[in-house]
């Protein structure tokens, strides 16, 4: 399957430092705020403690599977929203979406503190 990589980040708006610890939580919706069935493959890297000072950024990298393989009957349905939910929270947060994965089939690493990742293996 040909994969396309996507990095995202997560900011620390407040006025105190945290850690991040892992792999983000994703869900794809479409249009209609329906849950797009997604399975979400963690990459096998260890997971680092990333220190987020205020305005300090983490990072992690999407893999969306775009072709489908031979004789897949899963479609490849476009997703208009992404939750994304941090690291060990319970709370997600939305962002717009244009991904359309096969199967729903994600692959995803964990946090990082460098924006510069190399794509998932």
């Amino acid at each position: 399957m040909h994969s396309v990589y996507s990095t995202y980040g997560f900011r620390n708006r407040s006025t105190v430092a945290c850690t991040m610890t892992g792999h983000p939580g994703v869900q794809l919706l479409d249009a209609h705020g329906g849950v797009v069935p997604t399975v979400l493959s963690p990459d096998a890297e260890p997971a680092a403690t990333v220190l987020l000072r205020p305005g300090g950024w983490a990072f992690f990298i999407i893999g969306e599977g775009v072709l489908p393989e031979y004789n897949d009957p899963q479609p490849c349905p476009a997703a208009s929203t992404l939750v994304v939910t941090p690291p060990n929270q319970q709370q997600g947060l939305t962002i717009q979406s244009g991904l359309a994965p096969c199967g729903g089939r994600l692959s995803i690493t964990a946090v990082r503190p460098d924006g510069n990742l190399a794509p998932i293996r």
